[in-house]
């Protein structure tokens, strides 16, 4: 059987990797060493797969538009608070546009229109997309915004629970009683099983939460645009959380020894440290190198600049 890489499998790896004992004196408890690898995870291994522009991370989010408001938050799990693409998605469900993305340097290139109920173009303001023209008290459709999900912190399996049954579109029967700490609003996310840790579904409210049992908020099915259905096995984590390393699973084994080459670090082994580090960029290179293409048969077709509703004087101040 297929050995999947667990967040105890990587701190048992990393333990054995830098020789760590298991004792808290010289900082190698479980959780020092997760410490470590969400550290590498989060600011340094993400980063670089995402630099790849390959799409890993990457899921949609849909926000029906609100009477008079033309301000929506980015996504709060976006990854560098950044979006990879704002669509707008019409009443019937298909996408009307493109969406112009405008500097918002040439804002006051725009001239004031009256209030729509279809979105034309859109800025960046702080952590907020501001769309163009403002939009009327019976606006249409939907903002879809595509980003990459910040993957979530690893925790021991003990602090998360499998799935055993799906029993409805929003409720799930687990494999063992949830934690003292899981309650009635407590928030979730559930993933795969598998290495690689595929996320089904995230941020969601669990209404009721007791014993082996939790009763979802929102549907857990598929149903809602970018999350997908909820199976037997999966791991249910609290929010921002995870099981297993939500990045490919080559990259599994090098969580593990940047984990236990920043333990080496910390306690002053710089003999192991350098081996370690060593070994990490040599391995980490090797992993990233063949990830882009993603789709090696067919490269991506190069297309000409799309119509833009933007480029005429009805729009933009001449």
């Amino acid at each position: 059987m297929a050995k999947v890489y667990t967040a105890d499998e990587i701190v048992a790896l990393a333990r054995q990797k830098a020789q760590a004992p298991k004792t808290g004196a010289t900082g190698s408890l479980e959780a020092d060493l997760l410490a470590h690898a969400n550290e590498f995870l989060l600011s340094t291994l993400a980063p670089l797969i995402l630099a790849r522009r390959e799409d890993y991370f990457a899921r949609a989010r849909r926000t029906a538009l609100v009477a008079a408001t033309s301000h929506y938050p980015i996504e709060p799990r976006a990854m560098l608070g950044a979006t990879l693409d704002v669509r707008y998605v019409n009443g019937d469900g298909n996408y009307q546009g493109p969406l112009e993305y405008i500097d918002s340097g040439d804002v006051d290139e725009l001239r004031s229109e009256t209030t729509v109920a279809i979105p034309l173009a859109f800025w960046l303001e702080d952590d907020s997309i501001r769309l163009w023209p403002d939009l009327s008290a019976a606006p249409e459709g939907w903002l879809e915004q595509f980003v990459a999900i910040r993957p979530g912190e690893l925790v021991l399996v003990t602090n998360a629970r499998r799935v055993e049954t799906v029993d409805s579109t929003t409720q799930v029967t687990l494999t063992e009683t949830v934690p003292s700490t899981w309650v009635d609003g407590s928030v979730f996310d559930v993933h795969a099983p598998a290495s690689g840790a595929r996320l089904r579904a995230w941020s969601k409210t669990g209404a009721t939460v007791s014993g082996t049992g939790i009763t979802f908020a929102t549907f857990i099915n598929g149903s809602i645009h970018g999350e997908r259905a909820v199976a037997a096995g999966d791991y249910v984590c609290l929010e921002e959380e995870c099981a297993v390393p939500p990045v490919p699973k080559e990259f599994h084994p090098l969580i593990a020894t940047a984990a236990a080459s920043l333990f080496c670090e910390s306690i002053g082994d710089h003999e192991n440290h350098a081996r370690l580090e060593q070994e990490l960029q040599r391995k980490l290179q090797a992993a990233l190198e063949p990830m882009k293409p993603r789709v090696v048969g067919k490269p991506k077709k190069i297309r000409g600049t799309p119509y833009s509703r933007m480029q005429g004087r009805k729009y933009i101040a001449g």
